[in-house]
């Protein structure tokens, strides 16, 4: 084999690793795209969690401990006398003389 034919056999190597290189940095490069892609993914299905659990607190609060409250636990027609436990003013008053 003559020194031209070593030379261009070389260069032909040279581009097979330079293509085979290429070819693994672009499957790596995939490789850590689609990983952050699902980090993202795992992250807002996390948030929308939390949100939806703290939108769920919320809508919970404001229909038990809201001013509708009376009316789903009286009977219809019939109020409810504020017990000294539940009203602002029986919270430190003192027990009824009797």
């Amino acid at each position: 084999m003559s020194i031209s034919e070593q030379v261009d056999a070389l260069y032909k190597r040279l581009a097979d690793l330079k293509s085979s290189a290429y070819q693994a940095r672009q499957e790596t490069d995939e490789r850590i795209k689609a990983g952050i892609d699902q980090a993202k993914a795992e992250i807002a299905v996390r948030q929308n969690a939390h949100r939806g659990h703290r939108r769920d607190r919320r809508r919970g609060s404001r229909e038990i401990g809201g001013h509708g409250a009376r009316e789903l636990c009286a009977e219809p027609g019939r109020p409810i006398a504020p017990s000294p436990q539940n009203s602002r003013a029986g919270a430190g008053a003192a027990p009824p003389a009797g």
